[in-house]
C-alpha cells in the first residue's frame, strides 16, 4: 500500500462519515453502509486517483458515494486528499 494512502486511511475520521450517513439515512445499493464498506470504498477511490495521476502525470479528482479524492504532483511526488462532501455548489 502506498504510504500516502495508508496515512489517509489511518487519519481520516471514517466513524464521523458512518455517523452522518446513518443520521441522514444515506444509502448505497439500498442500505446504509457500515464502516468497513465505507473504508474499502475510500481505499479503492484513493488507489484509482493515485494510479491515474502516476500514469498521466497530472492532477485528477474523482468521487463516489459522497467521497471526493484528488491526487496531484508537487515537488516530484504524489500528494492525496480525501473529502466527504455533504453539499456543494458551483456556477457554470
Amino acid at each position: 500500500m502506498k504510504k500516502e494512502i495508508k496515512e489517509i486511511l489511518e487519519e481520516f475520521d471514517f466513524n464521523k462519515v458512518e455517523n452522518v450517513m446513518t443520521f441522514l439515512d444515506w444509502e448505497w445499493d439500498g442500505e446504509t453502509p457500515k464502516i468497513g464498506t465505507i473504508i474499502v470504498t475510500a481505499f479503492r477511490l484513493l488507489e484509482e486517483v493515485y494510479e491515474k495521476c502516476e500514469k498521466n502525470k497530472e492532477e485528477i479528482t474523482m468521487g463516489t458515494g459522497g467521497f471526493s479524492a484528488t491526487a496531484w504532483y508537487f515537488e516530484d511526488r504524489i500528494h492525496l486528499s480525501l473529502d466527504f462532501i455533504l453539499t456543494s455548489w458551483s456556477t457554470s
